[in-house]
């Protein structure tokens, strides 16, 4: 059989320049952007440029959502922020009363913790955090009032 019977069994290889890496390369088909292999490994011009367009993607997100106010880099884990800040309050005591407008200031996030403990027998609970438990004890208004205790 002739390559004029089946014309799509034959192409011309054709000489082009890589969008990656810029050297040159032969095409085995019309659609080829990059090389078919580089420092022994397949494809790999193809999938460091769909890296690239990844990461570009990704830092264009960041930098729109950080224009928008929204925190994108959190500097430490919430739960680990608490547990700082109820070290700090404690100090060398193993137990402490604070209000919560004092854990509002120091930037303490009530919904991060790592347990609920049920506190005797009744609906009402212990707020476990690292080493460290928050008891409700009172309302004074607005402000809450806990009792810190480290375990």
């Amino acid at each position: 059989m002739d390559s004029q019977e089946r014309p799509w069994g034959t192409h011309d290889l054709e000489e082009r320049v890589c969008e990656h890496c810029g050297e040159l390369f032969y095409a085995h088909h019309g659609l080829q952007r990059y090389c078919t292999e580089k420092n022994g490994r397949r494809n790999f011009c193809k999938h460091e440029q769909k890296k690239l367009v990844s990461e570009k993607r990704l830092a264009d997100l960041t930098e729109k959502l950080a224009k928008s106010g929204v925190n994108v880099f959190a500097e430490i884990d919430p739960t680990e922020k608490n547990i700082g800040i109820l070290a700090e309050e404690l100090g060398s005591y193993n137990q402490k009363t604070i209000t919560s407008a004092t854990l509002d200031s120091k930037g303490y996030s009530m919904p991060h913790y790592n347990a609920r403990a049920p506190k005797n027998e009744s609906n009402d609970f212990l707020l476990v955090i690292g080493q460290y438990t928050l008891d409700w004890i009172g309302q004074n208004g607005d402000i809450l009032i806990f009792k810190i205790t480290k375990s």
